[in-house]
């Protein structure tokens, strides 16, 4: 059986940690700033409210991609069967 690190590039795996990461922390921010307590949206200030959504969508997909960076799986045969 090969491992992991043997089927993927290692800038892929790390990339793929790199966008989990920053996806989480999107997902966090964005949570707090659309869900937060007064005190938490008061501290994001004017911003508009379809960027926040956006963000905090988009994050969930940072994680998604990070997954597929990561994963086993060959992302482009998936990539076809979804027409991306």
């Amino acid at each position: 059986m090969t491992t992991l690190a043997a089927k993927r590039p290692i800038t892929a795996l790390a990339m793929g940690a790199i966008a989990i990461v920053f996806g989480v922390a999107t997902i966090v921010s964005g949570g707090r700033a659309l869900f937060g307590d007064e005190a938490e949206r008061q501290a994001v200030g004017n911003a508009v409210g379809f960027v926040l959504w956006f963000n905090f969508a988009a994050g969930f997909a940072y994680v998604a991609a990070g997954g597929a960076l990561r994963s086993e799986e060959h992302t482009s045969e998936l990539q076809s069967r979804l027409h991306l």
